[in-house]
């Protein structure tokens, strides 16, 4: 997969570090596990993530392998 680099805007301190720890998770079940911990906060911040990360994709079958990755 292509690397991308993205940026999103108005996060507080703790917010991107919680960005940073969701984008390097290995897996589906690691980021699942960090929401778990963080709570709320790290939901939103995950949705974020998920929303900058598509604004990056035009291939429409990859931004569907990455739909089912996170899916709940």
């Amino acid at each position: 997969m292509t690397s991308i680099n993205i940026s999103i805007q108005g996060l507080t301190d703790r917010q991107s570090v919680i960005a940073d720890i969701l984008w390097n998770c290995q897996s589906q079940a690691d980021a699942d596990h960090i929401v778990r911990i963080l709570g709320q906060e790290a939901e939103v911040v995950k949705a974020m993530i998920i929303a900058a990360y598509f604004d990056h994709i035009t291939d429409t079958d990859l931004a569907k392998d990455l739909l089912d990755k996170f899916k709940d």
